[in-house]
């Protein structure tokens, strides 16, 4: 069986400012096993705002999405945010059901 290394760029342009997207799907030894993880990077009147990164596990009972956002540039230093998310869930054949998810947001001065 062959192994193929996909890779999708795509860029997205808003009259505010601009998002891309550079998401790459990883092979995986384990059969039926899927990993998928994107990147944004965020603009906001030309400024480089923030960047997202979200991955994304599934294999044919489970999956788990986790995602991470950071504030850069003149965002991040007045409000200096950064967020962390995970869900899980179940998959079947009637789609998927999620079970957990947990989502901590941090500001500047927050411990």
């Amino acid at each position: 069986m062959r192994t193929a290394f996909k890779l999708f760029v795509y860029s997205v342009a808003l009259s505010v400012g601009g998002i891309s997207v550079l998401a790459a799907e990883m092979p995986s030894k384990s059969k039926g096993l899927r990993e998928l993880r994107l990147t944004y990077e965020i603009f906001v009147g030309g400024f480089h705002s923030g960047h997202v990164n979200l991955s994304v596990h599934r294999n044919s009972k489970y999956y788990e999405l986790f995602a991470v956002t950071t504030s850069m540039g003149p965002i991040d230093f007045l409000v200096g945010f950064r967020s962390y998310a995970q869900s899980r869930g179940e998959v079947s054949e009637e789609g998927f059901a999620p079970y957990s998810h947990h989502v901590n947001n941090v500001w500047t001065g927050d411990i």
